[in-house]
Formats: C-alpha cells, structure tokens, sequence
C-alpha cells in the first residue's frame, strides 16, 4: 500500500474534506510533490478506506499504540474523541521529531531561551517581548521565554537543533548577550 510506504519515510497523510493534506520531516522536492499529484486519485481512495476501518491511523500511530502510550485513566475519556486522538498522536510525533533533533514543522516561532539560547518554539508558546540595545543606533527586539520544548533535552544532555542566523522566516536573531556592547 501507498500510505504504508509514505508513512515508514515519516510522510503522513490525511483528508481534509476532498484535499489530501500531508506532514513530512523538512521540504518536498519537486520530484516529490509531483509524485504526489500523480498518485492523489490511489492516495484519497487508500484514505477513504482507511477511515471506515477501526484501526485508523494518526500521524502514523494506530489506536492500539495510542491506547498503549496513554494512561488508562486518560484513555477512557479520549478513546471516542477524534480531536483528542488527534492531538495526543501530533504531540507524540513531535516528540519523536524532538528527540531525533529535528524541529516539529509547527514550531515556527523563534525565541531566545534562558536555558537554550535562540530556539525554534511553536507559534503559540507564552514568550515576552524584550528590547535588546546592539550598539549606538542598533536595536532589536526579541521574544524572550524562561523555558521551551527543548529545555528537557538539553538537560538530559541531548542535542537539540539550533537555528540559523536568518532561519524560517528571515528573521535576523540577535547575537547571544556576553557578546553585546562590543566585547
């Protein structure tokens, strides 16, 4: 099956509607998305089908892993809750992601950390705005947070991914602050 394949490479797909929507770790090349296209008729019939099966998959989770990843107490109340399933599986998959250093495609904000330092962190995340004095004229401001996502790893020692100096959205992050004010 297609949605077998696309899904041990960590594509996931899902219908919204009739439009075939998918997640995928990073970017799709163009030979990708035409692959895509031109497998869309199998891909929606394989999704259609799968929908109507008691073993749907979430983000790449069946409900027996979901069963088996939640706490039995929390399980009876979301078992029959598309929108909860949904949302435990996405909160699983981006601990996959994290764990293999790789950034969750929602965590498209950029913040400077206590702990980590600038860090990608989801659009959503509590964060406050903070003006940084870069020299005479230079001034930035930044959204500053005490903790994030990647708190956790660093203090188990993990890696976790930084970001560029122009990452995501172009956004120049500023430089870290021992280095301000010319020393």
């Amino acid at each position: 099956m297609l949605l077998e394949t696309l899904e041990r490479k960590g594509v996931h797909l899902s219908l919204d509607g009739g439009d075939l929507c998918f997640r995928v770790p990073g970017r799709l090349s163009s030979g990708q998305r035409q692959w895509l296209k031109n497998h869309k008729p199998e891909l929606v019939a394989e999704l259609k089908a799968r929908e109507g099966t008691p073993e749907h998959v979430y983000y790449g989770f069946t409900l027996a892993d979901l069963q088996a990843k939640a706490h039995p107490d929390e399980w009876a109340e979301v078992r029959d809750n598309l929108k909860a399933l949904r949302v435990f599986a996405l909160s699983l998959l981006e601990g996959r992601q994290m764990a293999a250093c790789v950034t969750p495609e929602r965590f498209t904000k950029l913040a400077r950390c206590k702990g980590c330092g600038v860090v990608h962190v989801p659009a959503t995340w509590p964060t406050e705005r903070v003006k940084y004095e870069l020299g005479l004229y230079a001034k930035q401001t930044w959204d500053e947070c005490p903790t994030c996502p990647w708190c956790r790893q660093r203090n188990q020692g993990k890696d976790y991914p930084k970001p560029r100096p122009t990452d995501r959205d172009g956004k120049r992050w500023p430089r870290p602050i021992a280095w301000q004010g010319g020393g």
